[in-house]
């Protein structure tokens, strides 16, 4: 595997499919980007609570979402 381009190696890996890249895509898109996003909630909201609430609820729709994105795709035969 070594002096393979990143590309090759991901094509020869029988793991790594394009749907699973598009349900991983999908995943960062919606997750809670940073601890910055989180320090300016708590901020704002005066509590470390409703921050972490706001962290969890991204998270789960993040991972709901993404579940669904590839269960939809197996459904369809995206594989």
């Amino acid at each position: 595997m070594y002096g393979l381009s990143l590309r090759d190696a991901l094509r020869a890996d029988p793991f790594f499919t394009p749907l699973r890249a598009f349900t991983l895509m999908v995943f960062v898109l919606l997750y809670i980007p940073c601890i910055a996003t989180l320090a300016m909630a708590r901020r704002e909201l005066n509590s470390w609570v409703w921050a972490a609430g706001m962290a969890a609820m991204n998270l789960g729709v993040a991972y709901v979402t993404a579940g669904a994105v590839f269960w939809g795709g197996r459904l369809l035969g995206l594989n």
